[in-house]
């Protein structure tokens, strides 16, 4: 929905930004969140090392020094400092830049325990596959099953096995690590 206090061009780039799939967030120099996105909240709150409180990061004792120290390396606009942070068995990965004129600190972050979409490019078109096939090779590139690919969709397994047969004579792919090595160049995010 657009925002009637806006300029609708303004309007229509904060629900561009809020709907993005990469988390964003705009802090201050004293850490309180002025803007977040969906995804930068699901990356927060699948974070161990920082979390949100009425509005406020609160990052973990262990790596105040740290963070601080990537706030007061990152420069205005296009030059990008990351900070990677070993989160638990997996990672949180951090990047921004420092408004000057605002003070502010525009950030964009991820975690691995966050739950992502893989976004990939127009395979199905380039390798002519129904949009039956495409679903089942996007399913197989998250990491479903065959069997759950069947479950998701309600359809008979025979049916999902034959779709993936079919996907796999398409491009080229006899066994399941070929089929991903020769789609995953296709990845976008």
């Amino acid at each position: 929905m657009l925002r009637a206090d806006l300029e609708p061009t303004d309007a229509l780039a904060l629900g561009w930004l809020s709907a993005d799939f990469r988390g964003r967030m705009i802090i201050d120099p004293l850490w309180r969140i002025h803007w977040w996105n969906d995804a930068a909240k699901r990356a927060i709150g699948a974070s161990s090392i920082l979390q949100e409180q009425d509005c406020q990061l609160i990052v973990d004792a262990a790596m105040v020094g740290k963070f601080s120290a990537f706030l007061s390396h990152l420069k205005a606009q296009l030059e990008i400092e990351i900070l990677t942070l070993k989160d638990g068995a997996g990672h949180f990965l951090m990047l921004g830049y420092h408004d000057p004129a605002t003070e502010f600190f525009c950030l964009e972050v991820r975690s691995s325990h966050a739950q992502e979409h893989p976004i990939f490019a127009d395979f199905r078109s380039i390798y002519g596959l129904t949009e039956s096939e495409g679903h089942a090779a996007r399913a197989l590139l998250g990491g479903q099953t065959v069997t759950e690919i069947a479950r998701d969709r309600n359809v008979a397994l025979d049916t999902v096995r034959t779709q993936v047969r079919k996907l796999y004579g398409k491009i080229g792919a006899q066994s399941r690590e070929k089929f991903f090595k020769l789609l995953l160049p296709f990845r976008i995010i």
